[in-house]
């Protein structure tokens, strides 16, 4: 397996940690076999290698809101604001950015 993915001795295919978790054990070391949830407040993008990882989930500004539009219904659309995929700020944090707008 590569240094960022993690299997069970045998088995027939790798597999990355997914978001918001990492790989315990680090870059560079043997038997990397378990997947670890970041602390709270942090995030990590799918297939990070140990805990430095995780990344600070900042408060989310109007850069982390995107504007969606749905279908058309009687010749009409209306628009909302929503989170960007995947979300890695904190919407709760003091000083967010809201989706009301």
């Amino acid at each position: 397996h590569s240094e960022r993915t993690h299997s069970a001795a045998g088995a027939a295919r790798c597999n990355a940690c997914d978001a918001n978790k990492y790989l315990v054990g680090g870059e560079g070391q043997q038997n990397l076999t378990k997947c670890a949830d970041c602390p709270a407040g942090r995030w990590s993008l799918p297939g990070s290698v140990g805990a430095d990882a995780c990344q600070e989930r900042l408060p989310c500004t109007e850069a982390d809101v995107e504007i969606q539009h749905t279908d058309c219904v009687d010749n009409k659309r209306s628009k909302r604001r929503a989170w960007l995929e995947p979300t890695t700020c904190d919407t709760e944090r003091a000083g967010a950015a809201d989706l009301v707008s």
